[in-house]
């Protein structure tokens, strides 16, 4: 475990900037540009599965790439709505610190030029371009499917741009604006949609009746040593529908 590091954010948005830091990276850390080589992202893949004890390669690819997407996903979105600051992360301009499991655990953009004024539109834009793309790309040997990696993406935007849809920090006409910006799938599509009970097997389904959000793609965590579906995996709810 990395020591702690003083908040990327303050107050309540703090667990959102957990997995960023603007200090310098420590030796050991990994050149961003080392993420988008094949050879450089498969070592940590299959370093994560020795970890793990799986060669499963499309799932650890997928769990590797969720836990990536949790700490650079968030504090970009909540960077660029709440301080409209796009922040530095072009795969030239971070280094990534790592866990034992190979997996990311902290993203370091050092003294790179926040650039002031953006739209979150931009922001995420620059995100997916030069950041997320040319890794997910790299990874196409582990037979990673890119819909399964985007859906880790699109989760995290989906997710934390509904708590910034209703955060007092915001003003009125930029809540409105990316509620809208995600209602029409924002820029990675949709990470969920909406089944009604009788479409839920009956450990999904919602007590009070409504409707329950299910993932559009499954992660493939059930590939993985000692787990099982998720609580919302379409595979589930595909054999309900079956049975």
């Amino acid at each position: 475990m990395l020591p702690e590091l003083a908040p990327f954010f303050p107050g309540p948005l703090r667990p959102y900037g957990e997995g960023l830091t603007a200090l310098p990276a420590p030796p050991d850390a990994k050149p961003g540009a080392r993420l988008a080589d094949i050879d450089g992202i498969a070592e940590l893949v299959r370093g994560y599965g020795k970890a793990l004890g799986a060669t499963d390669l499309p799932a650890l690819a997928s769990w590797w790439t969720r836990r990536y997407c949790l700490a650079i996903v968030p504090p970009v979105l909540v960077s660029a709505v709440v301080l409209e600051r796009a922040l530095p992360v072009s795969l030239d301009d971070i280094e990534v610190s790592l866990a034992r499991d190979c997996r990311a655990e902290r993203i370091h953009i050092g003294d790179a030029r926040t650039v002031i004024g953006h739209d979150f539109v931009v922001a995420i834009d620059l995100l997916v371009r030069q950041n997320l793309a040319p890794i997910f790309q790299a990874m196409a040997p582990l037979r990673a499917s890119p819909r399964v990696l985007w859906s880790h993406a699109a989760e995290f935007v989906q997710t934390v741009g509904e708590v910034l849809c209703g955060h007092p920090a915001v003003e009125a006409s930029r809540r409105a604006a990316l509620a809208e910006w995600l209602a029409n799938a924002g820029a990675l599509g949709p990470a969920y949609r909406h089944l009604t009970p009788r479409q839920l097997p009956s450990k999904q389904a919602s007590i009070d009746g409504d409707a329950r959000r299910v993932r559009r793609v499954c992660c493939l965590n059930y590939r993985l040593p000692g787990e099982d579906y998720c609580g919302v995996c379409p595979l589930t709810c595909a054999k309900a529908r079956a049975a």
